[in-house]
């Protein structure tokens, strides 16, 4: 599903450049080419059959080996319903914040916008793994407080 996101990224980053650079407003007529054009390449048909044609390579590699490769045995169906949900929940999700960008770029002062909204979208958007290093730095602090600068130089010194 990374190629879903880095999709959504390249196109979020070529329409900052055609607006900011240029300085132009898209019009109407050229707003809903481009939303057709990213229709076509956010179609969940393209993504959902991978992992079909995958297990289905499995199963041929196997039997070039002399093994049966049994789908249901293994439970398969599992991670493929996991799959197309994710699948299904990541293009619809990229296929709306490209959308809501392209709103943004209707109007005649969007270039001002983009930049402006450009300077704070790296501040909003908080990353899992930078809030889990902060909560562990938090409670190695606390640790630390609890325990008392005495027990900490006893235990070192």
């Amino acid at each position: 599903m990374n190629i879903i996101k880095n999709k959504e990224c390249q196109i979020k980053n070529e329409l900052n450049k055609i607006v900011t650079e240029s300085g132009i407003y898209l019009s109407k007529e050229v707003v809903i080419k481009i939303s057709d054009t990213i229709k076509d390449i956010f179609f969940e048909g393209k993504y959902l059959s991978r992992l079909v044609r995958f297990s289905e390579g499995v199963i041929r590699k196997a039997s070039g080996y002399g093994i049966e490769f049994d789908l249901h045995l293994h439970r398969f169906y599992l991670a493929n319903t996991g799959y197309q949900i994710g699948v299904k929940n990541a293009v619809r999700a990229a296929y709306s914040k490209i959308e809501s960008d392209l709103a943004l770029c209707r109007h005649k002062s969007a270039p001002g916008w983009i930049v402006e909204l450009n300077k704070w979208r790296s501040y909003l958007a908080i990353k899992p793994v930078y809030a889990t290093i902060a909560l562990l730095f938090l409670l190695l602090v606390v640790l630390v407080a609890s325990i008392g600068a005495s027990d900490i130089t006893e235990f070192f010194f």
